[in-house]
């Protein structure tokens, strides 16, 4: 009787037994050079820490940079489309007078001068009078704006007090009271004469003036100019004359302008 195991794959079959719910994997290869090399320590827990701080900080910051850039291009092109529409045509269609007061505020002569007309947007010629640093610069007067003048060539003409000149003729012959009179009479001036300048303290011209001038302000103009003249005068005249001050000269003038009409 044979003690045989009939069992395939026992024993008997020379067959190694399988073992059974594993697996095996064959190790890589490596060289005996490498096999003796020492195995690479992992990196300490405080440098990855360090690294993911290193990490979100450089993507914050190029969050940052990219937003500023966005800004940056918005700002840029708001300037650009902005200056352009300073620089166009304005709304007016004809030449315009406006009269802009002593002592308004800007933002009432912004209203005014959109309440006219004369430019498109207070907000935006505001901005533009900011940007070129002459909001404070603006001159009251009388003005006379082109047709279709930009909000650019409006703002110059303020700044620049390129106002509406009025002028008055006064001939000569007339007393200072005569001279005062007529003063009056102009609707343009302003302002009362507190006294009646002496005989001869003014020089007949013609004289031109802008809108909110002073009765007064001329008066004194007319003054100076006499000053001058006579000044000249004096310094020219011949020495045997029987004068001894520019106003006996004046006076003497007078007599002989009325008993020869020169």
């Amino acid at each position: 009787m044979n003690d045989t195991n009939d069992t395939p794959g026992g024993e008997g079959d020379g067959a190694k037994p399988a073992a059974r719910g594993f697996s095996f994997r064959r190790a890589s290869l490596r060289s005996p050079n490498e096999a003796l090399q020492p195995e690479a320590a992992p990196p300490p827990p405080e440098q990855k820490q360090k690294r993911k701080r290193k990490s979100s900080t450089l993507g914050s910051l190029s969050g940052l940079l990219t937003f500023l850039l966005i800004v940056a291009i918005g700002v840029l092109a708001g300037v650009t489309v902005g200056k352009k529409r300073f620089e166009a045509a304005g709304p007016l269609e004809a030449d315009k007078v406006v009269v802009v007061a002593r002592g308004a505020e800007t933002s009432e002569i912004l209203e005014t001068l959109q309440r006219e007309g004369v430019i498109s947007s207070a907000s935006l010629f505001n901005a533009g009078l900011t940007a070129y640093g002459k909001r404070g610069d603006i001159k009251a007067g009388e003005y006379n704006f082109k047709a279709r003048a930009s909000m650019r060539d409006v703002m110059t003409t303020l700044v620049e007090g390129k106002s509406i000149l009025h002028a008055i003729t006064i001939p000569e012959g007339l007393t200072s009271e005569q001279i005062v009179g007529r003063l009056k009479e102009n609707d343009v001036l302003i302002g009362d004469v507190r006294e009646t300048p002496k005989e001869g303290a003014l020089y007949p011209d013609t004289y031109k003036f802008a809108r909110g001038m002073t009765r007064e302000q001329l008066l004194t103009a007319m003054r100076r100019k006499q000053e001058e003249v006579l000044k000249d005068v004096w310094a020219r005249r011949a020495q045997d004359i029987p004068v001894r001050s520019p106003f006996e000269l004046v006076t003497l003038a007078s007599i002989v302008e009325k008993e020869t009409g020169r």
